[in-house]
């Protein structure tokens, strides 16, 4: 899968986006801009919590999994993916404060910011995680979707705790926001959405999706019995490391 290249066109519109006046101070001053480059990027590895692992990056830093990548690989061709499935997650990612400087998020997330929510923050993980939804997971309400997880987990002999959760609302948009730093993908794709584990207070269900040109959408649902027809679930294979 080719990475995501900044053009010459985004590099343009976003000068434009500079005052007449700021755009002649960085005319006159070029080196300040490379240094103020090098301040952000130093700002986005300090608060990166996932990357994306090759087969064999995974499998050294858990040997075990050897064993399960040709049935993951399996399940992402089923997926119609192609691309690294594998994740280094690292801990204390959380929903509120972290994912919004993780790439684009709508309005920054500051609407959930006053939101009493269990923000359960990632763990030291490698995680699988294809970028496409299951496969015949919309038009499925909470129970379904978790049986048709745990029926794939089984019909591919993957490990027992492997799709046994929608996965916290921190993990889920890190992992979103990776593959879109990557690959510039924005998924689910069509604007769909993905179910999480994260509950607020009064118990509607944390879901993200509707990516679109404003960013990734945090919103919640009362409605774990019913169906919809843009709202799936991920399948997600986590291994917490140190356990």
């Amino acid at each position: 899968m080719p990475k995501r290249k900044a053009s010459f066109n985004a590099i343009a519109r976003m000068i434009t986006l500079l005052s007449d006046e700021e755009q002649l101070a960085l005319v006159d001053n070029p080196g300040a801009l490379k240094v103020w480059t090098h301040e952000l990027l130093s700002d986005q590895r300090e608060n990166e919590f996932v990357r994306p692992l090759s087969d064999r990056e995974a499998i050294e830093i858990l040997p075990n999994l050897e064993q399960h990548v040709p049935r993951c690989r399996q399940l992402a061709n089923e997926m119609d993916f192609r691309g690294k499935v594998f994740w280094r997650v690292k801990a204390g990612c959380t929903l509120k404060h972290h994912v919004p400087k993780l790439g684009p998020c709508h309005n920054d997330l500051k609407y959930i910011q006053n939101v009493n929510f269990n923000d359960e923050p990632t763990q030291d993980a490698v995680v699988f995680w294809s970028p496409r939804l299951m496969p015949g997971s919309v038009n499925r309400n909470v129970q379904e979707q978790m049986e048709l997880l745990q029926e794939t987990r089984k019909r591919l002999n993957l490990p027992p705790y492997w799709f046994s959760f929608f996965g916290p609302a921190s993990l889920n948009a890190a992992l979103i926001l990776a593959e879109y730093k990557q690959s510039g993908k924005r998924v689910p794709l069509d604007r769909h959405w993905a179910r999480t584990d994260s509950r607020r207070s009064d118990v509607h269900r944390l879901s993200l999706g509707d990516f679109g040109e404003h960013g990734l959408v945090c919103d919640d649902w009362d409605w774990d019995d019913r169906r919809g027809d843009r709202i799936g679930c991920f399948a997600l294979g986590v291994e917490t490391l140190g356990s």
